[in-house]
This record gives structure tokens, C-alpha cells and sequence, in this order.
């Protein structure tokens, strides 16, 4: 009970703070394809962060440039470390209500992406938090809890293949 009166108080300071009432229209066609810069934010579940590493491949071999959001651990662990941005985070940056701290806010708050892309399948109020506080038109996410409020472009799998569910979600992206 007390973490979902928690979760609650966390959408509803986010909402405060940082969404943005974008009544402007987009228009998706061509989207990926026109876009140059990348905030890719990675799961957090191992197994769903192995799969989701083809997307990034995918935006590499199309010569975007890719910023990728992590965990401090998971850095040394990462390939293609040349070739991508990193910003990572730790148990520190992460508020009690689950929202990032300040240190981070000021990390992400003055940056700007075309596409912000979260891959997490679980609804977090962090991942969302920082999927927002980042300036982009557009963000891209999977269908999950009070994910409409936080994402332009939703994607839907109820299969919980994680290999299956990221293949179909990089030929998701690949339309735009």
C-alpha cells in the first residue's frame, strides 16, 4: 500500500515538473530515418538488456548518434564503447519516491535529443522520469502503465519472449 501511494506521488510531481503539454502534432513518417541523435535508455532486467542491444546496433550501422543510458556497473560491460555516449547512473541518483536526484537532473536537464527510445517492458516512474526530463519531440516506449502520459509512440507485444518481443520492437522502429 505504502509503495503505491509512493508511485502515485511520484507520477503526480512528475507531471508537475517536467511534462510537457506537446498539443503540437508529429508527424512519424520518416521519423527514424530523419533523426540524427539518440537517448537510448536500456532495461534493467539482464535478459531484456542482452535482446535490446540489436536496436542500438541498428541505429549505429545507420550512422546515428547514440547516447545510452545505464547503470554504473553495467558500463565495463558494454560494447562498442568507442562509438556510443554514455551516461550511467547509480542507486544514488535514484530519490526515495523513485525519481532522479539532483545530481542527475542536472546531468540530463540541458540535454536535447531528435528520439528518446525506453526499452524497458516494466513500468518504472524513474526510467519515465528520465525519458522526460531529456529534451526530444518525440519518445518512444512500450505499452505499459501510465505509459500514454510519458511516451508519444507506444509499441504493444504481450509476448514475453524477451528475444521475440525486441526483434519485433527493432521492426517496429525500422517503419519509421
Amino acid at each position: 500500500m505504502f509503495e503505491n501511494i509512493k508511485r502515485k506521488l511520484a507520477h503526480y510531481l512528475l507531471s508537475k515538473k517536467f511534462l510537457k503539454n506537446g498539443s503540437n502534432p508529429i508527424l512519424f513518417n520518416k521519423i527514424i530515418t530523419n533523426s540524427k541523435s539518440f537517448f537510448v535508455i536500456l532495461p534493467e532486467e539482464e535478459s531484456d538488456l542482452s535482446h535490446s542491444l540489436d536496436l542500438i546496433k541498428f541505429l549505429l550501422i545507420h550512422k546515428k548518434d547514440v547516447t545510452v543510458f545505464l547503470q554504473e556497473y553495467r558500463y565495463n560491460f558494454f560494447p562498442m564503447k568507442d562509438k556510443i555516449h554514455f551516461i550511467t547512473y547509480s542507486q544514488q541518483d535514484i530519490s526515495r519516491l523513485n525519481l532522479p536526484s539532483k545530481n542527475l537532473l542536472n546531468k540530463l536537464f540541458n540535454t536535447k535529443y531528435d528520439i528518446v527510445i525506453d526499452l524497458n517492458r516494466v513500468e518504472n516512474t524513474f526510467f519515465s522520469a528520465v525519458a522526460n526530463i531529456v529534451s526530444s519531440k518525440v519518445r518512444i516506449s512500450f505499452k505499459k502503465e501510465n505509459s500514454e502520459s510519458y511516451y508519444n509512440l507506444l509499441y504493444f507485444d504481450n509476448n514475453n519472449e524477451s528475444e521475440l518481443v525486441f526483434r519485433n520492437f527493432l521492426n517496429f522502429v525500422r517503419m519509421f
